[in-house]
């Protein structure tokens, strides 16, 4: 859950891993995911800030968005202050960014009959939506 298909950063690793899935699931059996970086949501340059403010705790999470060759470079830089004293961390990851299209032809390759829900719920899932797209594939 939560973007962890997006660390897989080439459409190749990215079937892979749904072969994988398919392999040890049995007949009948589900998988879900979020693919909630994708092509169709992706902002080039976008920054984002997330905060936490509390009594003792001040924290700030800031990324830019920067996409090479299909991959994300995600850095995100925290700055905490805990009990009146500031640190900085450097959080990296490599994500793939893959379209919504490309997702659903891989599972179809794979064996799975492919549904796609809006955030977490029960509704059905559309470009125009701006919600998370959530993957049910169907061995």
């Amino acid at each position: 859950m939560f973007s962890a298909m997006n660390y897989n950063t080439t459409i190749e690793e990215f079937k892979g891993t749904l072969e994988n899935f398919y392999t040890h699931l049995n007949e009948g059996g589900v998988l879900i995911f979020d693919y909630g970086i994708n092509q169709e949501n992706w902002i080039e340059g976008l920054v984002s800030v997330d905060t936490v403010v509390d009594d003792n705790l001040k924290l700030a999470r800031i990324c830019q968005s920067h996409l090479e060759d299909g991959i994300f470079q995600a850095n995100f830089v925290y700055l905490i202050k805990e009990d009146g004293k500031l640190d900085l961390d450097i959080d990296e990851h490599k994500l793939g960014v893959l379209g919504i299209e490309e997702v659903v032809n891989s599972m179809a390759e794979a064996g799975f009959e492919c549904f796609i829900y809006s955030d977490f719920t029960e509704k059905e899932w559309t470009l125009v939506s701006g919600e998370r797209p959530i993957f049910v594939g169907v061995k």
